[in-house]
């Protein structure tokens, strides 16, 4: 590919063009600059500047000094037009059309033309410093956490890869260097592919980036579903018997409290753990309810406190257990650790096969039961358990998924519980 400034004409003074070749791919096109030239002055790619003589004045040396100035302006801007060009034509997308319309969307498109970064890794920081004062701390986490593991990947490949480059042939090479080279879950892959879509589509709609048509479409088809992973559910029955199990020891009985806190309120655990007796409010039907903010979303939910919550916050004096710490973090750590040891105790120890993280990778494992519990197993067992009794409605009203689709993936009735259900809301129907 090579690119030169000509004229044209065989007038004196003439236009300068931008001609761009590339034989391998039989490409010939130019475009004017709007720069005009006496033709004599102007000899290869270049206006050539004014010589003073030595008896000029001091008034035309001062004219010719201010001339050369404009001269060195001008080849200045016919330099930055090539190196735009050659930028913009080295990456440039693979169904771009190369002619004299594209040369001059380059060139006078906007003065102010987009100056954002087209590397992957500039891009997703450029995106963090614009959005992190708009969306919450976990969300810029989240977005550091996935901008790492592409930088890793771009580091594994040796290569440097531009926004302008995600088709679907980059989403296979680092599907498969994701989960066959670095052992993480499908799923896992599926959310650093949503995310990296979100920061594409801020690419195309808030700084106007033309990329692949593949791009916005990465995390769509029946081949990126969400994989099943099992993550347990405790039933109505368990929670029986985690409730009537004596625990002499007080951090577990602290633990079990804040479970079936969980388990009842359907909240994720940066949310339960942070209650508050003054969250505690009397609707005009005088019941009480939980009025929170979630911690993800920003949603405002009522949650409805069932006898079982109640009684925990009467053994409380009207308030909530206490927590482990002052550290949001090690509170969370605590819990998910003592949790395993409420359930073991409780006799929740079915031997499943469930998935779990292991060194950071989400692995398929036979175990008991207590050992898959976690701070989000309240909030499956909550959709579980009153899917299909309450309408599901009013359990997306509790727990604020974003849709019945993302309420069902926490979904774990058993098909024969749910035909049972359906069965009684028939007959109740009936009786009506």
């Amino acid at each position: 590919m090579t690119i030169t400034l000509i004229t044209k004409s065989k007038k004196e003074v003439t236009q300068v063009y931008l001609r761009l070749k590339d034989t391998t791919h039989k490409i010939d096109t130019m475009c004017g600059t709007g720069i005009s030239v006496v033709k004599s002055e102007f000899k290869d790619g270049e206006i050539k500047s004014v010589n003073s003589k030595n008896f000029s004045s001091a008034i035309l040396k001062a004219e010719v000094n201010q001339k050369n100035k404009e001269i060195d302006n001008q080849n200045k801007k016919l330099g930055d037009f090539k190196k735009d060009v050659i930028f913009a034509y080295n990456n440039r997308n693979d169904y771009d059309v190369i002619n004299s319309k594209w040369l001059k969307k380059v060139l006078f498109d906007d003065d102010n033309r987009d100056r954002t970064p087209n590397e992957l890794i500039k891009y997703f920081d450029y995106y963090i410093s614009e959005r992190e004062n708009e969306i919450s701390v976990a969300s810029v986490k989240k977005l550091k956490n996935v901008r790492n593991r592409f930088s890793e990947y771009i580091s594994a490949k040796n290569k440097n890869i531009l926004i302008q480059q995600l088709d679907n042939q980059f989403r296979a090479d680092f599907k498969k260097w994701f989960i066959n080279n670095e052992g993480y879950h499908f799923n896992t892959f599926k959310k650093q592919i949503k995310v990296l879509v979100t920061v594409c589509n801020y690419a195309t709609s808030v700084t106007k980036k033309a990329l692949h048509p593949d791009t916005s479409k990465l995390n769509t088809g029946d081949s990126m579903r969400t994989k099943e992973t099992d993550y347990i559910a405790l039933s109505f029955k368990e929670l029986k018997q985690i409730e009537q199990t004596e625990l002499k020891i007080k951090e577990l009985d602290v633990t079990r409290d804040w479970l079936l806190i969980c388990c009842y309120t359907a909240q994720r655990i940066s949310d339960f753990l942070n209650y508050s007796a003054s969250d505690i409010v009397v609707l005009d039907d005088n019941n009480k309810y939980l009025d929170i903010t979630q911690a993800k979303t920003g949603k405002q939910v009522y949650i409805p406190l069932n006898d079982v919550v109640l009684s925990i916050l009467e053994k409380y004096n009207g308030n909530f257990p206490p927590l482990y710490s002052t550290s949001k973090a090690l509170n969370e750590q605590t819990f998910n650790a003592l949790v395993k040891r409420v359930g073991s105790k409780c006799g929740i120890n079915e031997i499943i096969e469930s998935y779990k993280k292991v060194d950071n990778r989400l692995k398929l494992i036979k175990e008991e039961k207590y050992n898959f519990i976690t701070g989000h197993s309240g909030r499956r067992s909550f959709a579980t358990n009153y899917f299909g009794i309450i309408p599901t409605a009013l359990i997306i009203a509790i727990t604020a998924h974003s849709s019945e689709q993302n309420l069902k993936f926490y979904i774990k009735a058993k098909p024969e519980n749910l035909a049972k259900s359906f069965t009684k809301k028939l007959n109740e129907i009936k009786d009506l």
